[in-house]
């Protein structure tokens, strides 16, 4: 499910792993500032994924971090870090069919850009059906947008 993007800073080309979509310099510092953005350590010593708490572009290839809230800094290759996107649950209501009967809610798993997710496929959904997307319990939905963040 990894996907390499290009990254234009300074008119080179960064390639970061894990993103859909392509990022400018201004770009990459928000997903700091917004915590989105993580390096994958390849020689990890405890865990991995650790959150980029500042950035600072060398060159092409390489950058220099600092992760675990400030704490460590790291020089890094390019292609080891990565941005997360974010899926929250998000409630609507709907009426049922048949006169007289109250409108019902239902909740759904939407990413950053406010797009539904279809729950087979993992991606975003746009259709009319609502089968796709839709859980009836708050529980439910919130369990898989739980395992969508993972």
């Amino acid at each position: 499910m990894s996907q390499n993007v290009t990254f234009w800073l300074f008119l080179r080309i960064i390639t970061v792993t894990n993103t859909y979509t392509t990022m400018t310099k201004k770009d990459l510092i928000e997903a700091v500032k917004a915590g989105k953005l993580y390096w994958n350590d390849p020689d990890p010593i405890k865990g991995n994924d650790y959150r980029v708490t500042s950035i600072q572009v060398c060159n092409s290839e390489m950058s220099m971090i600092t992760y675990n809230d400030g704490t460590s800094e790291a020089e890094v290759y390019n292609h080891e870090l990565w941005c997360k996107i974010r899926y929250e649950v998000k409630s609507n209501q709907y009426l049922p069919n048949g006169f007289g009967r109250p409108a019902a809610t239902y909740y759904y798993v939407a990413n950053e850009k406010g797009q539904s997710i279809d729950f087979k496929t993992r991606k975003p959904y746009s259709g009319k059906q609502m089968d796709r997307y839709m859980f009836y319990t708050q529980e439910r939905a919130e369990a898989f947008a739980k395992e969508m963040n993972q």
